[in-house]
């Protein structure tokens, strides 16, 4: 730029013009405007939301296998027949063994890094490495949250699982309906009352059955916030959630449930496209999702050819097992 256009830009400059690039950076704009800048040295990743790790136990271990294996015995025999002592019969017991098998896939992404890109990030103190780590670990949680919820490669995750039996809850709203907003207090801590007894019987009212955990749709758990007495009363709740906790089938044995929203994955997923509510025991005798591996990083030296840095990241990941289904229920029509 010779001198007559740099007082040029220099005047437009001053009058508050926007110059072009080439212009701007003659005159030193773009360096002030740097120096009149205050840098924010937080970089914003993108916000996700991951609830595997809250709603599954998670067996760890393993290395990198192919498949998980179960073992699971049952006992066989007649009911008690004995003929007192006019007969010495014995009854015979025998037990039978079978086994389930889930498979096991493998997790794997590649990340590129060109070796100028890592140079001139490294200048202003950001490495392209650390933001690449972040976003695949956000990739990496997010892949474990749909097979937890919904599965992978025909394997069924928790929320639609054929293995859990779906039950109506019953229908005592205004005009007979199963929805929480046509239903009272009173109601509703009986639906949840209703789903621990069912799960219970169905497990042969074993006390290790009874349902501790529940996982309703975020515009159903709002309604479970909801305000049902002042607090301080004689026998006043601070909501129907805090009600039900107080009065729930379950405190017989000692448990008092834990209710969670959980975020788009129950949506729809009752018969008839209704809403659904997920009710089970948290216990890895019932319940998992197999991580035989937790990712890893493979690097290399930077390749000459196509002037970059390439990093694989690897993982070895199970589907959810239910080893007892009976503990495991899906209720819809909330």
């Amino acid at each position: 730029m010779n001198p007559k256009e740099y007082q040029q830009s220099l005047i437009a400059l001053r009058s508050g013009k926007v110059l072009s690039d080439a212009a701007a950076a003659a005159t030193g704009q773009t360096f002030l405007m740097a120096e009149l800048a205050k840098l924010d040295p937080i970089v914003r990743l993108p916000l996700e939301n991951y609830t595997y790790l809250r709603d599954l136990p998670i067996d760890r271990g393993g290395g990198w296998i192919m498949n998980h294996v179960a073992h699971n015995v049952d006992f066989r025999g007649p009911q008690d027949g004995s003929a007192g002592s006019q007969t010495n019969d014995s009854r015979v017991i025998e037990y039978n063994v079978n086994q389930d098998t889930w498979p096991v896939f493998p997790y794997q992404v590649r990340v590129r890094i060109p070796i100028v890109e890592s140079l001139r990030m490294a200048q202003v103190g950001r490495s392209p490495q650390d933001l690449l780590d972040k976003g695949v670990r956000v990739d990496y949680s997010k892949t474990l949250d749909t097979r937890a919820y919904l599965g992978f490669n025909g394997n069924q995750g928790l929320v639609n699982n054929p293995a859990i039996t779906q039950t109506s809850l019953p229908a005592t709203g205004t005009g007979g309906t199963t929805t929480w907003s046509t239903k009272t207090a009173t109601q509703i801590l009986a639906d949840f009352n209703f789903m621990a007894q069912t799960n219970w019987i169905n497990s042969g009212s074993a006390p290790g059955a009874m349902p501790d955990r529940f996982l309703v749709p975020p515009t159903q758990y709002i309604i479970l916030t909801q305000p049902m007495a002042v607090v301080g009363g004689p026998s006043g709740y601070a909501s129907i959630q805090d009600y039900i906790k107080k009065n729930y089938f379950g405190s017989a044995f000692g448990i008092e449930p834990e209710i969670y929203p959980l975020p788009y994955w129950l949506d729809g997923q009752g018969t008839g496209g209704t809403q659904a509510i997920i009710c089970y025991k948290y216990d890895k005798d019932c319940l998992s999702l197999g991580i035989p591996q937790e990712i890893t990083r493979f690097g290399a030296p930077p390749s000459i050819v196509s002037g970059a840095f390439e990093f694989l990241y690897l993982a070895n990941l199970g589907v959810v097992k239910i080893n007892r289904t009976t503990t495991v229920g899906q209720y819809y029509g909330c």
